[in-house]
């Protein structure tokens, strides 16, 4: 993460920050964007990459632009808590 973090201003490590805080907190939920699409993909990925390797969190997340739909990959992941293989 200290790699990737080199790359960002001040303001952006805080608002990475607080995005990676409000995940951990007992209401895990929230919204990302940025009027530049292009911080909007990078902080998505800093962000993904720090739960999963740094804090070893597994992750459900979804691209409304690839794939299934949301409700979709909620149940597959319901399935397998239910009748796991």
């Amino acid at each position: 993460m200290a790699k990737i973090f080199c790359f960002l201003t001040d303001r952006h490590k805080s608002m990475v920050n607080d995005v990676i805080s409000c995940l951990k907190s007992n209401t895990p939920f929230c919204f990302l964007g940025s009027e530049s699409a292009s911080y909007h993909e990078y902080y998505k990925e800093i962000i993904i990459d720090h739960i999963k390797i740094k804090e070893k969190i597994e992750l459900l997340y979804f691209d409304p632009k690839f794939g299934d739909d949301l409700s979709a990959i909620i149940n597959k992941e319901l399935k397998m808590l239910i009748y796991p293989l």
